[in-house]
């Protein structure tokens, strides 16, 4: 727990970009090499504790992937749309 490290993607639109993320946790439903970026409007995930910490209507995203588009972003809080729109806008 706890470490950082600096990711390089390596396929897809992010393709040579890099992000340092923190690990935080561990969790029972990820496999071995994979984790979850926990972002604004990048879904709710199996534990979902956002919709009721920022009262977001659960069905305006999917539970895994978040939200499909830009726009889609502008029906979340205003605190989380930042966020949110980093993700397309990276």
């Amino acid at each position: 727990c706890c470490n950082c490290h600096l990711i390089t993607f390596t396929n897809t639109a992010a393709r040579a970009k890099q992000m340092v993320v923190q690990h935080v946790n561990t969790g029972l439903d990820l496999s071995d090499n994979h984790f979850d970026l926990q972002m604004p409007g990048g879904g709710l995930g199996i534990f979902d504790g956002c919709s009721k910490q920022f009262g977001v209507d659960a069905s305006t995203c999917a539970r895994y992937g978040g939200v499909s588009k830009v726009e889609d972003c502008n029906n979340l809080p205003p605190v989380l749309q930042t966020g949110c729109r980093w993700r397309f806008e990276w």
